[in-house]
């Protein structure tokens, strides 16, 4: 037992130690300054902000500035992943403690679950006009991230795809949706075309079963149908 009138030093000095500083409080002091203390309430207190119940953070924080391989996790009610970073496969994932491969790629962010609702990712936009929310995927041969760098034809944009479980793996896809440059792009000319493919029986890939090109033809089977001149036709 250890008075409340003293103090458990750490490092053979006198500037690192550990001192019940009054009733039932704790205070942590490194090189003759304190670090932080624990009240008696349970309470933390790091200099001259405090944590008590809830954690309000009204500044900076970084978290695992060394990168070090160790993972960060938020439980909630009724998950015990509800937010999961794997620190040593770089995934942030929603809803379970491991990143999943599909098509021979794992995410670096995943929503994971086993229902309806753990399984739904919404975005939603709540505000008094026309404007929609948005999903965006952005294109550019820069390898630097935010510079912008001019496609050339062919470059594929996008793609959504639906990958399953075969028995084996989650390689295997059953359709996909994707956009491509269909042409000679420049600044502000940017045609583009989509592409609708679907798996037949047998296979485990897609071909393209149905295209809109960046001349508003529709082209089943390779055979191009022009509907119209205009949409609106």
């Amino acid at each position: 037992i250890i008075k409340a009138t003293k103090k458990l030093y750490f490092d053979g000095k006198s500037d690192t130690y550990i001192q019940e500083v009054s009733g039932d409080n704790i205070a942590f002091v490194t090189n003759d300054s304190e670090s932080f203390r624990v009240t008696s309430s349970g309470a933390t207190t790091y200099g001259s902000h405090s944590v008590s119940g809830a954690l309000s953070v009204n500044y900076g924080a970084v978290f695992n500035e060394t990168s070090n391989d160790s993972d960060f996790r938020v439980e909630s009610n009724g998950e015990t992943h509800m937010l999961f970073v794997d620190a040593g496969n770089n995934n942030v994932i929603i809803g379970h403690s491991a990143p999943v491969t599909t098509i021979g790629q794992t995410a670096s962010f995943q929503v994971l679950g086993t229902g309806n609702g753990d399984s739904h990712l919404n975005i939603g936009r709540f505000s008094a006009n026309t404007s929609p929310p948005m999903l965006t995927f952005t294109k550019s041969r820069s390898g630097t991230i935010g510079t912008s760098t001019l496609v050339v034809d062919g470059d594929a944009c996008g793609t959504i795809g639906w990958a399953v479980g075969d028995g084996a793996d989650f390689t295997s896809y059953v359709a996909t949706i994707g956009v491509h440059v269909d042409g000679t792009a420049a600044e502000n000319d940017t045609p583009g075309r989509i592409e609708f493919n679907t798996t037949a029986d047998g296979s485990a890939g897609s071909i393209e079963a149905m295209r809109l090109d960046c001349s508003q033809d529709a082209h089943f089977d390779q055979d191009v149908i022009a509907f119209s001149t205009t949409p609106s036709d």
